[in-house]
């Protein structure tokens, strides 16, 4: 059993990558994949390195870039959706959540999601 280490000590990418290699393995995860990628590109543009930076206002920022690198693309109404936002952040919980079961990390911040439209 690993030691539990604070998530200041866990890079963020370990804990979305071990979850994607352990628990997605064998499985179509090609959303895992490519939502795990975006989180890479926003990792490096906010300078963001471990678990315990991905802050409620962190994830704010996060959902104000995916929606800005949107900006433009083809959609019924030119925005992402809250539902498209809300896979990205499921992916995010439940990486986190999964290292912390498997004992890689104490504690994770809390993931809210999106309240979708009516």
């Amino acid at each position: 059993v690993p030691r539990k280490r604070g998530p200041h000590e866990v890079p963020l990418a370990e804990a979305l990558g071990g979850y994607i290699a352990q628990r997605l393995e064998g499985k179509t995860s090609r959303d895992a994949e490519s939502i795990a990628r975006r989180f890479g590109e926003f990792m490096e543009t906010e300078g963001i390195g471990t678990v315990a930076e991905m802050t409620a206002a962190m994830q704010r920022r996060y959902i104000a870039w995916r929606r800005e690198s949107f900006a433009g693309r083809k959609a019924p109404d030119g925005e992402l959706s809250s539902g498209t936002i809300n896979k990205d952040l499921e992916v995010l919980r439940a990486g986190l959540r999964f290292w912390q079961r498997e004992g890689h990390v104490s504690e994770v911040p809390h993931v809210r999601l999106l309240k979708k439209p009516p």
